[in-house]
């Protein structure tokens, strides 16, 4: 983690509980002009699903934060929990490999989406930097 701290390309979080536990990582990367990747989404087994949510909704936050107007990313195809996961969310597929799903998700349905979720979170996000 120490060398991802100095690398201006990427971003690496640490996911934790309310008791500060480590359950996951993830990482927001692979800017193309307005558009970011996110991904290396790693997260506990046995913790809350709301986890998944929560943390998404925070790189999302995060990212809008920076100026970034959509995502793009990856996802292989026989992860079929991730694409759900991804298309509630209103992610579309924009392309396929033989083994991944290519999907992208803009702003204004990220801001739309995330509505529904805020509510899991008991304190509103603050983005510091």
């Amino acid at each position: 983690m120490q060398k991802y701290n100095s690398d201006k390309e990427q971003a690496y979080f640490l996911i934790q509980d309310s008791q500060l536990n480590m359950i996951g990582t993830v990482r927001i990367y692979d800017q193309k002009k307005d558009s970011f990747s996110w991904g290396s989404w790693i997260l506990k087994k046995g913790i809350k699903s709301s986890y998944s949510v929560e943390s998404a909704l925070v790189v999302y936050a995060y990212a809008l934060e920076l100026g970034f107007n959509q995502a793009h990313f990856k996802v292989q195809k026989n992860n079929k929990s991730v694409c759900r996961f991804h298309e509630r969310w209103g992610a579309v597929k924009s392309s396929e490999s033989a083994d991944e799903f290519f999907y992208v998700i803009k702003k204004n349905t990220i801001l739309e989406s995330a509505k529904k979720y805020l509510k899991l979170l008991p304190n509103k996000i603050k983005i510091t930097f």
